[in-house]
């Protein structure tokens, strides 16, 4: 997608972080209304402004969720993952859920597995921290799951581990003070869904295709732009979150309740599945 923009004619600054952002009065800055400023002191000037940052990130002179420091912007998850070899194949990705979290293996190229997992930081701080290295038993000891157990029996981890905190599945702004927000920083859908790179795709492509409409009607009302932008992006997300937030529930459910659902999944899961897919917007 890089490459693509830059041969479309796009200018690329790569590697270059943008350090601070600055409103500017387009009537008076001749049409500019935003000034960002590199960390090397570079400064350049914007119609329109597209935040894609992912999902924790600062920037001065805007409002950013690693600025926003309490436990509902810090969130309660943290993230871990390695890779494996020596796991029988199989043609699925496969979901262990547990009281606090869950993991899930993918088959990746080379014929390795990919685990990854989610789990509330309560499990960590109450002893699940040690042996984090050898990933395989930092689940035996957190997840305490006998069937996760026994499919990792054997493999041998042929990467780091590698962890990422704080996370917290959200929806969060889709634009602030007639800037847009796309990808994870409009929000983070949780992982299990197994949605969220397609809706960074689709909610970039979305913010694109809303900004050409208006360049194309001769000029940018960036006020305008951002609410087209707020409701379109509603409509194609609203229903995932809900439904994910309420699945997000089964994560710290008692086992029985776990079970339960498990058991309703052959006639739910593709019902379910549908129901936090990107929807197509007019």
């Amino acid at each position: 997608m890089w490459n693509a923009a830059t041969a479309a004619g796009a200018q690329a600054r790569e590697g270059d972080v943008v350090s601070r952002l600055r409103r500017l009065d387009p009537s008076v800055e001749k049409g500019a209304a935003w000034e960002l400023e590199s960390a090397d002191g570079t400064l350049i000037r914007a119609s329109a402004l597209l935040v894609a940052c992912g999902r924790w990130w600062a920037i001065e002179g805007y409002p950013s969720p690693a600025r926003q420091q309490n436990n509902g912007a810090m969130g309660p998850g943290m993230g871990a993952k390695a890779h494996f070899t020596g796991l029988a194949q199989r043609d699925a990705v496969e979901m262990y859920y547990f009281p606090g979290g869950y993991c899930g293996l993918a088959p990746i190229e080379k014929g390795l597995y990919n685990a990854c997992c989610l789990v509330h930081r309560s499990l960590v701080r109450d002893g699940g921290a040690s042996g984090f290295d050898d990933f395989a038993s930092w689940l035996k000891n957190v997840a305490r799951h006998p069937a996760l157990e026994a499919r990792l029996r054997g493999a041998t981890q042929v990467s780091a581990t590698i962890s990422t905190a704080p996370l917290r599945p959200a929806r969060r702004c889709a634009d602030h003070d007639g800037t847009l927000l796309a990808g994870d920083a409009a929000g983070f859908l949780d992982p299990f869904t197994g949605d969220g790179i397609s809706m960074a795709l689709h909610s970039g492509r979305l913010a694109a295709s809303v900004m050409a409409g208006a360049w194309s009607r001769m000029g940018v009302d960036t006020h305008l732009v951002a609410c087209a932008y707020r409701r379109r992006l509603g409509t194609a997300v609203r229903r995932s979150y809900v439904v994910a937030g309420l699945l997000r529930a089964l994560v710290r459910a008692p086992h029985t309740i776990q079970f339960s659902a498990a058991a309703a999944l052959p006639w739910l899961g593709a019902r379910l599945l549908r129901e936090t897919r990107w929807r197509a917007t007019a």
